[in-house]
C-alpha cells in the first residue's frame, strides 16, 4: 500500500436528499478530464459506503495534497431548493458510516495524522466558485420543450453537432468575408495594411471578440452536457490541449483546426483507455511527430499533397 498521512473528506455538492452513484460521480469527473473518479470512497444517503478509485492509487480530490491522502464524500452536501447554498445534508445513517469509514481506514493505514474537510483546501470565492467542487447540479431546461438532457447525452451530441454545424459555417463565412481577407493581410504584412487606412489594431479587436464568442458557446455547451463547472475549465491544460489539436490539424484553416479535434478526441478516447495514466505522454510523441514530418499539420499536408498530385497531372 502507498503511504498515507491525510484523510479528506468531502461532499458531492448535490441537492438534499438526492441520492447518486459512483457511476454518476466518475461520469462528472470523466467530463471534467480526470481518468476516473477523484474519490476512493462515497457514503449514500442510507449510509451504505460504495468503493470509488482504488486505495493504492493516488485520487484526485485536493489539488496540490492528492499524493498521501484518501479522499472520501458523502452524498450532499447543498440546500434542496438552492443549490448554491451550502447545507450540512447528512443523514444519521451518513454519520453513522462516516464514523465507521474513517476509524477503518485510521486503522487500515497508521501513517495518517490528520483528518479535514474539503473545505479547508478549497479555493477561495467558493460562494462564486463551487471551490473545489466546482458548480454542480446544473439542471438545463429540456431542447425546444421537447427534448431532455438525459443521463447518456444523446440530446447534447445532437445539439453539440447541429451547433457545431452553425459555428463552423458563420466563421466560414466571416472568413472568407472582406474582414476575413483583411485579417489575413495583417498576418502576413500588418505596416502595409496601415499604409492603405486599415486599423490593425481595430481588426485584432473584433478577431479576439469573435473567438471569446465562440469560445463562450463552446463553455456553455459544454456545462449543458456535463451539469457541471469546475475550476479546471480555467486551468492551463485546458488552453494548451486547445493549441495541440491546433497543431495537430494544421494553423490557419478552420478544416485544420475540426480535423486536430477529431483525431485528438479519439487519440485520447483511444489511447487513455488503454494506459489511463500515461496517455498524455503518448499525445506528446505523436504531436512531435507531426510536427517533424507533417509541419503544416494532418489537413494541411494532406492538402498539399492532393494539391501536387493535381498540378502534376
Amino acid at each position: 500500500m502507498r503511504p498515507v498521512n491525510l484523510l479528506v473528506w468531502h461532499c458531492t455538492a448535490t441537492p438534499e436528499g438526492k441520492d447518486y452513484s459512483v457511476a454518476d460521480v466518475r461520469k462528472w469527473h470523466l467530463a471534467r478530464g480526470f481518468s476516473d473518479i477523484g474519490y476512493h470512497y462515497l457514503v449514500h444517503i442510507d449510509g451504505r459506503v460504495e468503493a470509488g478509485r482504488p486505495l493504492d492509487q493516488v485520487g484526485a480530490h485536493v489539488q496540490g495534497h492528492n499524493t498521501g491522502s484518501i479522499g472520501c464524500s458523502y452524498v450532499g452536501g447543498v440546500d434542496a431548493d438552492n443549490v448554491n447554498k451550502a447545507e450540512d445534508t447528512r443523514t444519521p445513517a451518513q454519520k453513522k458510516a462516516m464514523l465507521a469509514l474513517t476509524r477503518k481506514l485510521v486503522k487500515d493505514f497508521p501513517g495518517i495524522v490528520r483528518i479535514a474537510g474539503h473545505n479547508e483546501f478549497a479555493n477561495k470565492a467558493s460562494s462564486w466558485t463551487g471551490g473545489s467542487d466546482g458548480l454542480s447540479g446544473i439542471a438545463p431546461t429540456a431542447l425546444l420543450g421537447l427534448y431532455e438532457f438525459d443521463l447518456w447525452g444523446r440530446t447534447a451530441y445532437v445539439f453539440g453537432v447541429a451547433l457545431l454545424a452553425v459555428v463552423f459555417v458563420v466563421l466560414r463565412l466571416i472568413v472568407r468575408s472582406p474582414f476575413g481577407m483583411l485579417c489575413r493581410g495583417i498576418k502576413e504584412d500588418p505596416i502595409r495594411i496601415r499604409s492603405m487606412g486599415a486599423s490593425p489594431k481595430i481588426a485584432l479587436t473584433k478577431m479576439y471578440v469573435i473567438s471569446g464568442a465562440v469560445a463562450g458557446v463552446g463553455g456553455a455547451l459544454n456545462a449543458i452536457s456535463t451539469q457541471v463547472v469546475g475550476l479546471d475549465s480555467l486551468s492551463f491544460t485546458m488552453s494548451a490541449e486547445s493549441l495541440v489539436m491546433l497543431v495537430l490539424g494544421g494553423t490557419g484553416s478552420l478544416f485544420g483546426a475540426l480535423t486536430g479535434t477529431v483525431v485528438f478526441m479519439f487519440f485520447e478516447d483511444v489511447v487513455s483507455a488503454a494506459n489511463p495514466f500515461h496517455w498524455l505522454t503518448m499525445v506528446g510523441a505523436l504531436l512531435i511527430a507531426v510536427v517533424l514530418f507533417a509541419p503544416k499539420g494532418i489537413y494541411g499536408t494532406a492538402a498539399a499533397f492532393f494539391a501536387r498530385r493535381k498540378e502534376a497531372q
